[in-house]
């Protein structure tokens, strides 16, 4: 990226000009920055997930309110390996604010508890031996 950036510097310094010592760093800076810029729009795109302890009804219901508000959110059920099922839902990285605010509004915790400093609000984990219905 480095060698990316001296090179869009170095045309910059000939077809404009610029002094070559201002030119080479706005060139690095500008390959960096379009870089950040590509993982942001990437990164806003992947999908998180969340549960907070609801029954599987109440889950699919705070899902469903979700997605009729336009959220591209999904219902998921985590099977563990004792037996137990995790609900929970998955939504974009984008959508994050917008789902907090909501469960927010509706009483459920997202943050940790300051008691216990445990979080009320566990991010839906799929490990090697779950199964992700």
């Amino acid at each position: 990226m480095l060698g990316t950036g001296l090179v869009v510097g170095t045309v910059a310094a000939l077809v404009a000009t610029v002094a070559w010592w201002v030119a080479l760093p706005v060139g690095v800076a500008t390959v960096w920055i379009g870089l950040l810029i590509a993982d942001y729009r990437r990164w806003r795109d992947l999908s998180m997930g969340m549960g907070f302890g609801l029954t599987r009804p109440e889950t699919a219901s705070v899902a469903q309110e979700l997605a009729d508000k336009g959220l591209r959110v999904e219902y998921s059920e985590l099977l563990e390996d004792n037996g137990s099922v995790q609900t929970g839902i998955t939504f974009r990285h984008a959508d994050e604010r917008k789902v907090r605010r909501y469960l927010r509004d509706k009483g459920l915790d997202t943050e940790p508890d300051a008691r216990t400093q445990k979080c009320r609000s566990l991010p839906v984990v799929v490990t090697t031996n779950a199964v992700r219905k």
